[in-house]
């Protein structure tokens, strides 16, 4: 009967050290969710690009406005033909150009906010980032934490 018992217990030991070594070799996920769209809504910098680039398009606008008032002037057919391929011309390229400078301002923001989300999990030790949108319940919301620590 002794043996039995010191049997049993060995038994439930090599279990318990088993099942020991197995969550120190294989780690469980500790998962960080964020809210991408509350993050981007918030952010400053995105809303100073967003205004910057409205402002641009605006003056834009104005321009290729100013534009047809003076093709509408023009008399001579040929002249006026010109002067609109010409504006259509300037107008493109700086529709293009304005274009090319958002995409690559909303891209270091986001660099910013991805670096940022990365630090910000990885302080809290979540080696898991999900989005909110993909998840219903769980993790660690580190949300309100990432627009803290964004930079300004």
């Amino acid at each position: 009967m002794i043996k039995y018992i010191l049997s049993i217990i060995a038994i439930v030991a090599l279990n318990i050290c088993t099942l020991y070594c197995y969550t120190k070799l294989v780690s469980i996920p500790k998962i960080a969710v964020v809210d991408i769209s509350k993050i981007v809504e918030k952010s400053e910098k995105v809303k100073e690009l967003r205004d910057d680039n409205n402002k641009k398009l605006d003056e834009l606008e104005q321009w290729i406005e100013e534009s047809r008032v003076k093709v509408q002037k023009e008399k001579d057919k040929t002249k006026k033909e010109q002067l609109i391929d010409q504006y259509q011309d300037i107008a493109r390229q700086r529709e293009n150009i304005i274009k090319q400078n958002y995409d690559a301002k909303l891209q270091e923001i986001n660099d910013e906010i991805s670096a940022t989300i990365k630090k910000t999990a990885k302080n809290n030790e979540c080696n898991v980032i999900i989005l909110n949108s993909v998840i219903m319940e769980g993790g660690l919301n580190i949300t309100d934490e990432v627009l803290k620590n964004l930079p300004m």
